[in-house]
């Protein structure tokens, strides 16, 4: 059995609104990662129908042990080491979306990164809109830095700002965003950190967990919020095509719920397509809010232990639920180890003067098994000491 099946919530535009901070905080890692009225059942698939497994072979194969095994402890992000150590006396800005504390926390990370190859590192904060989006990047721009970074902005957002910072020779450095860097010679950004390959690696990591944990044998629930987050549908795209190419008795279905519907409506929808498929054993929250009142929900169902919860991009509440045997998995990487990924960007554009196209995946797996008795884990734990490594400094 290997199919993919999709199931939609209503279609309606939005503009940032202002959200409680629990859903702010997941969402700041994936403002970039669509969707129509009350919940219809659509196949998804290129064939426009249920999708036929391309003949895996029964069980775990081992490439997925193996990257399972590789994140189940602290990750080696990859780093390949710059050709020379940075010059130092340089800056570099970070724009934050003042809303989303955890892109507050992503540009605070980035200053920090500046700091330990001798740059002035600093943020402007912005409120998330285009017009905001525009003001902030030409305050920046006033300001001559080395370098600009921000968060999930497509470049379209600020083509003309982008050009007046490749015309004074600021490189801009964006992240999670599917278009790649071509360079400020093409009037393109300098760089990209988690860009379209660590989104596909992310997802396909997560139903490699599933894969490897059930033994072969993972029906998944696919729950996300699609609507102005492309991204999203691409990585739903890509867990379910794992499980497909990686699994001979594995299949999944998609809910996609609005920005709105977390906390609120999103839970019973999300049991509801539960309900609709009894082989359904596992669910994964694109990222943790979108799980907000789930378990309450099955618990009202009737349904508690019905299916082993997981997800990406966990809240601080994912922890405890974690230790408790609510939800069995997440897979995290910390707001500290993007920021200075970003920045890692901005710095390999300075060494080679290419194009930075980064595509690292530092996540690591999360169970009962070790996550910590009290606070939120770092992941990588040794996020820093890999970085001062990789740019040769002390």
């Amino acid at each position: 059995m290997n199919s993919a099946k999709t199931i939609r919530s209503g279609r309606r535009r939005y503009s940032k609104p202002v959200m409680g901070i629990a859903v702010v905080a997941a969402l700041g890692l994936v403002a970039a990662c669509s969707s129509s009225s009350k919940s219809t059942p659509a196949s998804t698939g290129s064939s426009g129908g249920s999708q036929a497994a391309s003949s895996p072979a029964a069980g775990v194969p081992q490439k997925v042990k193996d990257n399972v095994a590789a994140h189940s402890k602290n990750p080696d992000i990859g780093l390949a080491p710059l050709s020379k150590k940075p010059a130092t006396g340089k800056s570099a800005i970070y724009l934050t979306i003042s809303s989303q504390p955890s892109d507050l926390a992503n540009g605070a990370a980035a200053v920090e990164a500046a700091k330990a190859v001798g740059w002035t590192g600093s943020t402007i904060s912005y409120d998330g809109t285009p017009v905001g989006l525009g003001k902030a990047m030409d305050q920046a721009i006033a300001q001559k830095p080395t370098a600009i970074m921000l968060t999930s902005q497509d470049p379209s957002l600020f083509r003309t700002q982008l050009a007046e910072a490749d015309k004074d020779g600021i490189a801009v450095v964006d992240s999670n965003i599917t278009s790649p860097a071509t360079g400020p010679a093409d009037g393109g950004l300098a760089g990209v950190a988690f860009g379209a390959g660590w989104g596909d690696a992310t997802a396909r990591l997560a139903a490699d967990w599933a894969i490897n944990d059930s033994n072969g044998h993972a029906h998944v629930l696919i729950a996300n919020v699609v609507t102005g987050f492309p991204g999203n549908l691409a990585q739903e795209a890509s867990y379910a095509d794992e499980l497909k190419t990686e699994c001979a008795d594995c299949s999944s279905k998609v809910v996609n719920i609005e920005l709105t519907d977390i906390g609120g409506k999103g839970p019973s929808l999300e049991v509801a397509a539960l309900n609709s498929d009894p082989s359904l054993n596992y669910v994964w929250f694109g990222f943790g809010a979108v799980g907000l009142g789930f378990d309450a929900a099955l618990k009202a169902a009737g349904l508690s232990g019905k299916v082993k919860i997981t997800s990406g991009f966990p809240l601080d509440a994912t922890f405890p639920a974690l230790l408790n045997g609510t939800e069995a998995m997440t897979s995290l990487i910390s707001q500290q180890t993007w920021g200075w990924t970003v920045f890692d960007a901005v710095l390999r554009y300075e060494d080679t003067g290419q194009p930075a196209n980064t595509n690292y995946n530092p996540s690591e797996f999360f169970t009962k098994d070790n996550t910590p008795a009290t606070g939120t884990p770092i992941a990588p734990s040794d996020y820093q000491e890999q970085f001062k490594k990789a740019w040769l400094v002390d």
